[in-house]
């Protein structure tokens, strides 16, 4: 090529350069209002779009784009949003080619006024707090090395729940619950920090009742750091954690099973609380390994549980349970990936549900996630809340508003965006996340190392040649670490950040993130098998996807994504886990079609709402029950 024609090649380049610099600097966004009202339409404007541009939108610290988008047909116009889009900080984005952002602009949808009557109960979990008093240097190494290896805001906890507190203070709720680890490990410190905010709350009238999780009783792990190191901080015992928290669930307007920290309570008008106690500690013969990651709740305990159900449904009120670890499934899969469940969480809460249990509060996670089960004739449902903490991205509690004679409960949730010393609380806590991606990877990577030997084994023995191949497959946690994380990395911090944020499906999420996770498959196989030949990696890859097809990690990937619970499955559900607003009472055939009786006397019919003459004591059924102007369900077994 001669000099004339790379002089007019640069010149051509050049020129399309500034031409599209131009047109960019010519396109504009813009919306009437900084702020929207949850509910009201959002308008954008825009000018000097080209064919093919588009619209997208991106809430808070979404890695992910909404759903909500469109490709522009004109150069200028306005774009109405038809979603309903949820409380949050957004961005519209005028999006040219591939990735390409022209223009944007942010706004802000604020929350709705909550309802002004019933009853308004907080619900947080998971706190986690640590008693300032336990950091005596906080420049001491062991400190600086114990807050970089944990993926919550540790170091900022005391401070968290001192903002939820205040919050509280100002909604001035009917009642505060909080399902599990109080605590950041036990210790006794923590407990007496925690205890001494709700004993605030207690003297402006506002009640409280707690439950206790794995990281509460018999710890061993609670440390105080001094400017010698660190060393082991004083635990709670059983008896002390509910005598420190007396007044919150074990005082003399409850009844106690005698066989754990489990309660029940009527804490406001037509409401049975359950608090249960389902934790693994060493005094209870629980002892190896990691079993105080799971819950479990013993049959005398459960039959306990059961008689104040039955009598809390006999007596018309509804029955809401909180428990510590989750009972249902939240997406397929999950036992292969978090394995810290209730044990037969799922078949309880069905026995929870045939007796009238509609409500279960739970935590642990850390992951905002709500899940439901029916009954065999989809005429029953119970939902599982399981709340988001303070301590972990996204930082949230929930406000449930119940209406006045707790039939129906609407929730909502709220996030805490900044503390004194901590300007933008939602960032820091993604990136405390993001730091700690490889110790989070190294603990799954244990976890699994004894399956992936056998798998190496398995396939070892078929073939002599596939042996020296499988060779390469490094055995060192380390070493696998490393790999999965350069290969995963990326795709990694996308799943986790989306399942935190909850609500996958309003995002474009699913076929995007397969696509990203399938492509990670390809540079795991690379990287592991980088001494085989082109032909060899590329079969090794096919073998790695055989390995997944058989674990159905696709299906599990699209039942988080999509955030169907059950998915593929009868109880299949989606339910929106920020805001929602669910029946505590179920809406029974033939209920409303009953004719009041003239008498004043009870009076039983069936599903139907026809009435019966002869129900005796102990027939066994289900069946409509009116008594002095109240109807209720009423289960015989």
């Amino acid at each position: 090529m001669n000099l004339y024609k790379r002089m007019r090649l640069i010149f051509s380049f050049i020129s399309l350069f500034l031409v599209s610099v131009t047109m960019a600097q010519d396109v504009s966004i813009t919306t009437p209002k900084d702020t929207y009202k949850y509910g009201e339409t959002v308008t954008i404007y825009y000018e000097g779009a080209i064919s093919g541009d588009r619209i997208v939108f991106y809430q808070d610290l979404s890695m992910l784009p909404l759903r909500e988008s469109a490709t522009l047909a004109k150069s200028e116009g306005l774009y109405q949003v038809e979603a309903l889009l949820e409380p949050g900080l957004y961005k519209a984005q005028i999006v040219r080619g591939g990735d390409e952002i022209v223009k944007d602009v942010k706004f802000r949808v604020s929350h709705a006024d909550l309802p002004l009557n019933g009853k308004r109960i907080v619900l947080l979990s998971d706190p986690h707090v640590m008693s300032p008093e336990l950091v005596q240097d906080p420049t001491s190494s062991s400190f600086i090395a114990a807050m970089a290896d944990n993926r919550k805001l540790t170091a900022y906890s005391a401070e968290l729940f001192d903002a939820v507190i205040d919050s509280i203070k100002a909604l001035q709720p009917d009642l505060v619950i909080i399902t599990g680890d109080l605590s950041r490990d036990g210790e006794a410190a923590s407990h007496q920090y925690v205890a001494q905010r709700l004993h605030e709350l207690k003297e402006l009238g506002i009640n409280s009742l707690v439950i206790p999780g794995n990281h509460d009783m018999e710890c061993k792990n609670g440390r105080i750091y001094t400017e010698n190191g660190a060393i082991q901080a004083p635990d709670v015992t059983i008896a002390e954690f509910r005598e420190i928290y007396e007044d919150f669930g074990w005082d003399a307007n409850s009844d106690c099973d005698e066989n754990s920290l489990t309660y029940a309570c009527d804490p406001i008008p037509n409401i049975r609380f359950i608090g249960i106690d389902d934790c693994k500690t060493y005094s209870r013969g629980w002892t190896t390994g990691n079993q105080n990651e799971y819950g479990c709740i013993p049959q005398p305990t459960l039959d306990w549980i059961l008689q104040q159900v039955d009598d809390a449904v006999a007596n018309n009120k509804v029955p809401v349970v909180a428990v510590h670890h989750q009972m249902l499934k939240h997406f397929n899969g999950q036992d292969d990936f978090v394995s810290a469940s209730l044990d037969q969480g799922d078949s309880i809460a069905r026995v929870f549900l045939d007796h009238g249990v509609r409500l279960v509060l739970t935590g642990h996670m850390h992951m905002p996630d709500n899940s439901m089960i029916w009954n065999a004739d989809k005429t029953d449902s119970l939902l599982e809340i399981t709340s988001g903490a303070p301590v972990s991205y996204p930082c949230q509690y929930k406000i449930l508003t119940l209406d006045d004679d707790a039939t129906s409960m609407q929730i909502e949730t709220r996030f805490i965006t900044s503390i004194a010393t901590l300007d933008d609380v939602q960032t820091e806590a993604r990136e405390q996340i993001s730091k700690t991606l490889r110790s989070s990877v190294k603990k799954l990577v244990r976890q699994y190392l004894p399956k992936l030997q056998k798998i190496v084994a398995y396939y070892s023995s078929i073939d002599p040649a596939l042996e020296t191949v499988l060779q390469d497959i490094p055995m060192d946690v380390n070493q696998l670490s490393t790999i999965a994380v350069e290969a995963f990395g990326p795709v990694m911090m996308k799943i986790i950040f989306t399942h935190c944020e909850g609500n996958e499906n309003l995002k474009l999420a699913e076929d995007e993130i397969l696509e990203e996770f399938h492509q990670a498959c390809i540079v795991a196989c690379d990287l592991v098998f980088d001494n085989q030949d082109a032909d060899t990696r590329a079969f090794m890859y096919t073998l790695f996807e055989a390995q997944l097809e058989s674990r159905d990690i696709e299906t599990t990937f699209r039942s988080m994504l999509s955030d169907k619970s059950y998915y593929g499955q009868q109880d299949e559900s989606q339910i929106n886990d920020l805001y929602y607003t669910y029946n505590l009472r179920p809406n029974l055939s033939g209920i409303n079609m009953v004719t009041k009786p003239t008498e004043d006397k009870t009076v039983t019919y069936n599903l139907s709402g026809l009435r019966m003459s002869n129900v005796s004591p102990g027939q066994k059924g289900v069946y409509i029950v009116r008594k002095d102007g109240q109807t209720r369900k009423v289960l015989i077994k």
